[in-house]
């Protein structure tokens, strides 16, 4: 299936596929969103068509906008620069082919500007996970499982570890949060969050795990090694595991791939796989078991960047990671079920004027 360059009007500022990736989000400077569906022709063609535009009523750009899971209809979330977030909902009214997409809720983040959120689904209702300029985590919960248009603030989380962290004043450049896929088998929600700061002590990956029965966040676990400290992580990715083999990892040295040599994990079972962005390179990590008994190791850095990597993402099988950078170069790195990683292609991204 081959899809037709598609020219978007105005200055886009961010994007966001939905689940089944046939429908887009784009936020744009000028505070307008925009929904585009693509369809696929008999040709095999596919292309994306404009169905939806409005003012998010701002007053100014969108960094971020989202979209929930499916279950819960068609609902994106959006951003104001002063940390307003509104959640629209599509309506299709009686006789109409073409929906009306309307605000069905605000959340108001400690007037700070947001620099990541992502929904994920759990069995008690929605979450929606938003990162804000301080470097906090902030969790809200839906108080209806069945209405996305009630909302509470379920926990406030910290990505620091002492007083002087915590007490001290940094400015936060980026930041990035990954949910556990929910083809995982592990029953609890999880997610990863990394930051870029001004202090490098605060840029650093964690993986914090939500306890049942304590009805707490807690977090497990901490990528990052030694010659990391230096580097801000710009993005994070949890990868799904459906076309992996999540029971006998093994990685093989190749060319821009380093390989650490294994260690024995101490919880047996399955595991799971994620990426991290940070400097100019990316790490992978294996994550095993739950709470105290969480177990992490570093399994390759992947590496050959000219420059800084901004970006790391799964794809739908947890199988073949793409990559981008200031370099201007697309990579997708592919692992086969043997867990042996390589690039299988890459090409340069010419900007015309």
């Amino acid at each position: 299936m081959q899809m037709e360059m598609t020219q978007l009007d105005g200055m886009v500022v961010h994007t966001s596929w939905n689940q089944s990736k046939l429908r887009m989000a784009v936020a744009l400077s000028d505070g307008a969103l925009q929904i585009w569906d693509a369809s696929t022709e008999a040709s095999g063609t596919s292309h994306l068509t404009l169905t939806g535009h409005w003012d998010a009523g701002v007053g100014g750009f969108c960094p971020k906008v989202t979209w929930a899971p499916s279950e819960y209809g068609d609902v994106v979330a959006s951003c104001s620069v002063d940390g307003v977030i509104s959640l629209w909902e599509e309506v299709i009214l009686d006789g109409e082919t073409e929906g009306t997409w309307r605000r069905i809720a605000s959340l108001n983040t400690a007037q700070l500007s947001v620099l990541d959120m992502q929904f994920s689904n759990t069995k008690t209702g929605l979450l929606l996970l938003v990162i804000s300029a301080d470097g906090h985590a902030r969790i809200y919960h839906t108080i209806d499982v069945l209405n996305v248009a009630k909302w509470q603030l379920q926990a406030e989380l910290q990505n620091s570890r002492t007083p002087i962290e915590i007490n001290g004043k940094y400015t936060f450049l980026g930041a990035s949060v990954a949910w556990r896929s929910s083809t995982s088998r592990s029953p609890q929600p999880a997610f990863a969050f990394g930051c870029n700061s001004s202090s490098s002590s605060l840029n650093v990956a964690k993986v914090w795990e939500f306890e049942q029965s304590h009805q707490r966040w807690f977090c497990v676990a901490e990528l990052r090694e030694a010659d990391e400290l230096d580097k801000p992580v710009n993005h994070v990715s949890w990868a799904p595991n459906i076309g992996r083999d999540v029971r006998n990892p093994q990685m093989s040295c190749i060319e821009h791939v380093i390989v650490f040599p294994p260690v024995s994990l101490p919880v047996p079972g399955s595991y799971e796989m994620i990426a991290v962005a940070s400097g100019d390179g990316i790490s992978i990590w294996q994550v095993a078991g739950a709470q105290e008994k969480c177990s992490v190791r570093r399994v390759a850095r992947l590496m050959g960047f000219e420059d800084e990597v901004w970006q790391a993402e799964w794809d739908m099988s947890g199988m073949t990671l793409a990559s981008a950078g200031s370099d201007g170069i697309v990579r997708l790195w592919q692992a086969n079920l043997k867990g042996v990683i390589c690039i299988v292609i890459n090409f340069a991204i010419i900007m015309s004027t």
